[in-house]
């Protein structure tokens, strides 16, 4: 049937791209003059002339913005509904540098600045999961892994009572661990190769902390929740891989905690002003994935 309009249609009409080609196609890439023969789900055909030379041809539909009948006549104007295509799944793995930002409690000697100081940097690792309801905004779940020690040997310690006199380390290996919701948002180009995220979440941080006090071991433990925002930037490097860098802040205060010390299990709570600051900034790169 398209065979015999299309030999109907060269008996009818001249061979000119006047009174032939009045229909338009609109790609991705270019936009054809022609006279549309046949619309589907799957492909649009069509009809041009070249060189006085009647050539059929079909586009995908996926390749076509629009098209319009008669379009040269300003008859009719038809345009498809396209849904652009858009990663909807994220999954970030990253790992990088963290520092504390609590302020050191007043009235310290030099060697008890440069111990804390060490506990308040360390490295972090992270992995995050979006799921993006829209091109631009989405739902998550964050994990945070944050470790940090700090060691000094040949302390001595001196008893009060007796007066006897003890040599040994003192030492804090301290992990925070931190899991939550979250709500990103992002940005990119018409190429989508950059992009732009900015989230935000509150979750539950763990803290523990095995360390040594010259003449006895320890360990504590306590959790606390903790709110975070960040902001991020991905580069692709292929089809569903990109590279990227992200900087987050995270706000926590410990108001209690475990101690576990000669085998005798404490529980303490902290005063506002005992509170321990768990506050820090990550800066972090990485790999994601994108589906």
């Amino acid at each position: 049937m398209k065979r015999a309009w299309l030999i109907f249609s060269i008996i009818l009409f001249p061979l000119n791209s006047n009174t032939f080609s009045q229909d338009l196609i609109v790609t991705k890439t270019d936009s054809v003059k022609c006279k549309i023969l046949d619309v589907d789900t799957v492909s649009i055909e069509f009809s041009y002339l070249n060189d006085g030379i009647m050539i059929s041809n079909t586009f995908p539909i996926s390749e076509i913005i629009s098209y319009k009948y008669n379009y040269f006549d300003n008859i009719v104007s038809t345009r498809l509904d396209i849904k652009e295509d858009y990663p909807k799944i994220r999954w970030a793995v990253e790992g990088g540098y963290s520092r504390r930002i609590g302020r050191m409690p007043d009235g310290l000697s030099s060697v008890e600045r440069t111990y804390i100081n060490k506990l308040k940097s360390g490295f972090n690792f992270g992995t995050d999961f979006n799921f993006y309801l829209s091109k631009t905004h989405g739902l998550g779940i964050k994990y945070l892994y944050f470790a940090a020690s700090s060691q000094m040997d040949d302390i001595i310690l001196t008893d009060n009572n007796s007066g006897n006199q003890f040599y040994g380390t003192l030492s804090d290996h301290t992990v925070l661990q931190t899991i939550g919701p979250l709500f990103t948002s992002r940005l990119y180009d018409d190429k989508k190769l950059n992009f732009f995220n900015v989230s935000a979440g509150l979750g539950y941080s763990f803290y523990s902390n095995e360390g040594e006090a010259v003449i006895s071991k320890f360990s504590m433990d306590g959790g606390c929740y903790t709110s975070f925002v960040e902001l991020g930037y991905d580069r692709m490097i292929s089809n569903k891989t990109a590279v990227g860098i992200r900087l987050t802040m995270l706000a926590a205060v410990l108001y209690s905690y475990n101690y576990t010390q000669n085998g005798v299990q404490n529980s303490r709570s902290l005063s506002a002003e005992e509170a321990e600051n768990l506050s820090r900034i990550d800066i972090s790169i990485g790999f994601r994935f994108l589906k």
